[in-house]
């Protein structure tokens, strides 16, 4: 083939792949000439080892899906008990942030009538001891709100990353399954090539891979 001034000489051998070996080109012409000789090629595996390679490559594949899946299906029970707890929790927390309120308003309109405990028999007294007592009573509610504060922190915490964890095996499950389902489809391509559709087949019910 000539282009510009340039003679092209293509050699297309019968077939692709040539053995592993040694070779020289020899060039030769009537006439001092420069030559521009180039090669290209490509290292290629021979398929049987490359079906052997995606076979390995979609086992591995599947057990690491089933892995996300059992992962992912792990988390429900704690998530289902986290979520129990925190229900309890808010309850209690709700109590205890009512009982408190509850003594504050209470203190608070005792000590409005002590204002008037010269008109009393006992000059206040007993508003003053049912004060203390609520008093009392209020430190301990606060001291039971302040660790239900705690508790429900925790256990929100504890929830937020076991939903997140069981969220990102999921999501893993999801691509997994997508690759694995890529890699089965020509991984059978491949088979049915070599084999035929029987060992095809055969490979797809031995990976338990769905179709």
């Amino acid at each position: 083939m000539e282009a510009f001034g340039f003679i092209i000489i293509r050699h297309e051998i019968p077939h692709t792949t040539v053995e592993d070996g040694l070779y020289e080109v020899v060039v030769t012409a009537k006439a001092n000439t420069n030559y521009s000789i180039s090669l290209s090629g490509k290292i290629a595996v021979h398929v049987s080892e490359e079906v052997k390679n995606m076979l390995v490559d979609c086992i591995v594949k599947k057990n690491e899906l089933e892995q996300c899946i059992q992962r992912a299906s792990s988390l429900d029970a704690p998530m289902a008990i986290l979520r129990r707890k925190l229900t309890i929790e808010k309850n209690l927390l709700c109590q205890a942030t009512k009982e408190c309120d509850e003594r504050e308003v209470e203190i608070e309109r005792l000590e409005l009538e002590l204002d008037y405990r010269d008109d009393m028999k006992d000059g206040g007294a007993s508003i003053e001891a049912s004060i203390k007592a609520l008093e009392t009573e209020y430190m301990n509610w606060s001291k039971t709100l302040a660790n239900r504060l705690k508790v429900n922190d925790s256990l929100t915490s504890e929830m937020k990353n076991v939903s997140y964890e069981r969220e990102a095996s999921t999501l893993a499950a999801k691509r997994l399954e997508q690759e694995t389902d890529s890699k089965k489809a020509a991984l059978s391509q491949a088979m049915s090539i070599l084999w035929g559709e029987k060992a095809s087949s055969m490979t797809s019910l031995k990976l338990n891979l769905p179709d």
